[in-house]
């Protein structure tokens, strides 16, 4: 799994901390668009139990990567 540090500010009116948003990363999420567009891609080559192996990530992780991706391109 890719991590993504950001960078927290705080607002100069309220004071209230925030986090920087990244075009390439969803709000509040660990992983790039780009990763997840390949976790998907892998899937449709392969299984979810070998791309979770492959990946080091959960058959869970897996399938809502995939899940995610394919409702943003078809849905």
């Amino acid at each position: 799994m890719l991590y993504v540090n950001r960078r927290r500010f705080k607002c100069e009116n309220c004071q209230k901390p925030f986090s920087e948003n990244l075009e390439f990363v969803g709000n509040k999420k660990l992983f790039t668009h780009r990763y997840a567009h390949g976790i998907t891609k892998q899937v449709t080559h392969s299984d979810v139990i070998n791309v979770s192996k492959n990946n080091k990530l959960t058959e869970k992780e897996v399938e809502a990567l995939n899940g995610k991706e394919r409702a943003k391109l078809f849905g």
